[in-house]
């Protein structure tokens, strides 16, 4: 594994994290709207909806991250192998 695929890694890695993030504050907000109207079918539809959609930002997350260290310990036993 090269440093730039690395690096283009890292870079995937903060994107789908920064989505997580987004999808986390989506969810926070619909909670408290449903919070406030917990009989409305409407608010808990989209809860629903969103839950999936953050756990999927989740799961692509996890994915990058593994995916990232693996990339860092491969890079880094090559270096190893190098000296």
């Amino acid at each position: 594994m090269s440093e730039k695929q690395v690096v283009e890694l890292f870079k995937a890695c903060g994107d789908s994290l920064d989505t997580f993030h987004g999808e986390s504050h989506r969810t926070l907000n619909l909670l408290a709207l449903v919070s406030h109207s917990p009989r409305s079918t409407e608010n808990n539809a989209a809860l629903h909806l969103q839950l999936r959609q953050e756990k999927t930002a989740q799961e692509v997350y996890r994915r990058k991250r593994l995916e990232l260290l693996r990339g860092l310990f491969r890079l880094a036993s090559g270096w190893a192998e190098a000296l």
